[in-house]
């Protein structure tokens, strides 16, 4: 893929899914303001970015960004039953609208399995992974996620 196509991919995503103006674009990905005009009249980006704000997938990243603000919120206190079980209910609607949120929902679920097993099982190891489990969730996000 060459580097010109890796940019537009990149610029249009930032327009269509994450609602960056011409102007935030350019500025974030260091080019013209005028190139990044051109390619979205040539690319139909307006029209594009209504039909995204319709779509399941729009859901689902409105879901993923709620999910992360939870996980945030989770950093400053100790995992409540019910957020974890928010966020679970959440990953998994997310990944009923949004296949390819599968490694992010998979991993957050089988977290959430571990530390329901381990306040059973082993109260210490429970504390530490709920420690760790929101700065893996950040991760996770960053790598996989549709930022």
């Amino acid at each position: 893929m060459s580097h010109k196509v890796k940019y537009l991919i990149r610029a249009e995503n930032l327009y269509i899914r994450k609602g960056k103006t011409v102007t935030q674009i350019a500025k974030l990905l260091g080019i013209a303001t005028q190139t990044i005009s051109r390619w979205k009249k040539e690319e139909n980006w307006d029209q594009r970015r209504k039909d995204f704000l319709r779509s399941s997938i729009a859901i689902a990243d409105t879901l993923k960004d709620a999910v992360s603000k939870l996980v945030q919120k989770l950093n400053k206190k100790k995992l409540d039953p019910k957020e974890a079980d928010a966020i679970v209910k959440m990953v998994r609607a997310i990944k009923a609208l949004d296949p390819d949120a599968d490694v992010i929902s998979a991993a957050l679920i089988v977290l959430d399995e571990l530390l329901h097993y381990l306040k059973e099982k082993d109260k210490q190891a429970a504390e530490m992974l709920d420690r760790h489990v929101p700065k893996f969730s950040d991760y996770l996000w960053e790598k996989y996620g549709h930022k």
